[in-house]
């Protein structure tokens, strides 16, 4: 297989594109975390540019813990929208024998998930990666792989200590994941209009919902600038 160096890509980020569709492949000079195309995606240099600049706010023991990242026209289920994580102990259930749909094989799927110590898999759907709010999918993705890794949820907490994260659904590890994305991405509206709590400005509730994730594990031994992003 031909590799080719895409240079204006950030350094430190893999970025593959799939030879089964064809395509030139590029990777770049250090594979951590990697990123591999399984689609084709309008305009892919430069989202993946976005997405690899934005990998560069992340602390780096976070950064160490983002499983490969997929981008796929339909994850295993068939759904062609949004993205998934799959831990560990899900990726070969989950994705061998599931080419038809996702169009990763199951050769790649042992090269580059199972073949690596306690790796995941991060999925993206070309539907997502093509939206123009593609950054948050992405980052909330990766928000549950520094999750299961390192713990991004308090110990005790709830959906309650949540509120102003503008989401839906029972599991306070998905709006843990969400206010990861949005402390990474827009640290300063992680709370949205039509969400906040009464008492609280967007700020207040944004700067509350720093506190509650610098509370978590994966925060305990990052940097003290974390805190004050933004």
């Amino acid at each position: 297989m031909s590799l080719k160096s895409l240079n204006s890509l950030a350094a430190g980020t893999c970025i593959t594109i799939a030879t089964t569709l064809g395509f030139s492949s590029f990777l770049s000079a250090i594979a951590a975390p990697d990123i591999r195309v399984y689609s084709e995606v309008p305009d892919l240099e430069t989202r993946l540019n976005t997405t690899s600049n934005n990998l560069n706010r992340l602390p780096q023991s976070h950064l160490d813990v983002v499983d490969p990242i997929f981008i796929v026209d339909r994850l295993p289920g068939g759904r062609r929208t949004g993205g998934g994580y799959y831990s560990p102990a899900e990726v070969r259930s989950a994705w061998l024998g599931k080419e038809h749909r996702t169009g990763v094989s199951d050769e790649d799927i042992h090269d580059y998930v199972l073949s690596q110590p306690d790796t995941g898999l991060i999925a993206i759907t070309k539907a997502a990666f093509e939206n123009r709010i593609y950054q948050f999918t992405v980052f909330h993705e990766i928000a549950h792989s520094v999750d299961h890794h390192l713990g991004i949820v308090p110990a005790g907490s709830s959906v309650s200590d949540f509120a102003g994260v503008r989401y839906q659904h029972p599991r306070v590890g998905e709006y843990a994941a969400e206010t990861y994305a949005r402390f990474m991405l827009v640290p300063n509206r992680i709370c949205r209009d039509g969400s906040i709590p009464a008492n609280e400005t967007q700020s207040i509730c944004s700067q509350r919902l720093t506190n509650v994730l610098m509370n978590s594990p994966a925060f305990w031994n990052v940097p003290i600038s974390f805190r004050n992003q933004g």
